[in-house]
């Protein structure tokens, strides 16, 4: 028997040597998420919406830093809502990165005293 056949045999008999099975994937109460009005964007819309490239959006969600897209059907897709909860939560990222950055140091020679 080659060795990729009897690890084959393996996979089919462990569920979670699966490709795509995770155990530690979380589970969602679906019921408990309030979809009325929402709408489920393909990811041409997302691009759109964001300004952001598909390639980039794409390399966000793989690292975990855009964990609003999912599969569904074979096709990236996401909530509006949770797309633009992103954007609030990047905006305020970054005023809270700048307002870091602009305040006085301890040894800042720029404060004139």
């Amino acid at each position: 028997m080659c060795p990729w056949s009897r690890n084959r045999a393996v996979r089919a008999t462990n569920p979670s040597l699966l490709v795509g099975y995770s155990a530690r994937m979380p589970v969602v109460n679906v019921s408990a998420v309030d979809r009325d009005g929402d709408q489920l964007l393909l990811m041409p819309e997302i691009e759109t919406l964001t300004r952001t490239p598909q390639g980039t959006l794409r390399y966000l969600r793989h690292i975990g830093r855009a964990p609003f897209i999912f599969k569904k059907a074979g096709r990236l897709v996401a909530w509006k809502s949770e797309v633009l909860a992103w954007l609030g939560r990047e905006r305020a990222a970054d005023e809270e990165r700048r307002s870091f950055a602009s305040r006085p140091t301890h040894g800042d020679t720029r404060l004139g005293s």
